[in-house]
């Protein structure tokens, strides 16, 4: 009897505790589930947010790397457009092709050298691709004004390849003059084609 009175005592004393503390678990079971709702709400698409960032920034360095490499190869391309024209340029056109071995023949009287004759040859022509020309003629004088000679020749603007270059036996004239000395020269270069009708650039 004693012992239920007891249990009774127990039970009236944790009533009124279990009241008093029902307003603080009512606020401690507000704030769990506002700490719940505001991950959902904020953390959550907040990560969400932060990988799409992520994989958009990645995504716009690649384009730009892209971009990079397809500019850096436009420049080098442009570089060797510009390269190939200049190139175009120096070559003589197949109407300056006269002209040309007058200017190896005024060169020669320039420098004192004796040039008696030329031999020209141009390859077939097969549209608008440069063609093969040679000029090979026979240079008697001086050794000295013959290299200043042939060093003007390497060096001209209009793109002149010595092909071949030997000595030759000095015929009677030639040795008369004790210095004179005899080359056989063949000079190559490559003729522009001429410009269609009409095409005034």
């Amino acid at each position: 009897m004693i012992v239920g009175l007891e249990r009774m005592r127990a039970i009236t004393l944790t009533k009124p505790l279990l009241r008093a503390l029902a307003p603080s678990c009512a606020c401690a079971m507000l704030a769990i589930a506002t700490l719940v709702g505001t991950y959902m709400e904020w953390v959550k698409p907040a990560d969400d947010r932060l990988e799409r960032a992520e994989t958009a920034y990645r995504k716009a360095k690649q384009e730009q790397e892209q971009a990079h490499a397809q500019r850096m190869l436009f420049e080098r391309a442009k570089q060797a457009q510009e390269q190939v024209d200049a190139v175009w340029r120096a070559l003589p056109s197949q109407d300056e092709y006269t002209a040309l071995a007058m200017a190896i023949s005024e060169l020669g009287k320039t420098e004192r050298l004796t040039i008696p004759g030329m031999n020209y040859h141009v390859d077939k022509s097969d549209g608008r691709l440069p063609v093969k020309a040679s000029l090979s003629f026979r240079v008697v004088g001086d050794y000295a004004a013959m290299y200043r000679f042939i060093h003007r020749l390497e060096t001209a603007e209009s793109y002149l390849v010595v092909e071949s270059l030997d000595a030759a036996r000095a015929y009677k004239a030639a040795r008369a003059a004790s210095h004179a000395v005899v080359f056989n020269v063949t000079v190559i270069t490559f003729l522009r084609p001429p410009l269609p009708k009409g095409n005034m650039s």
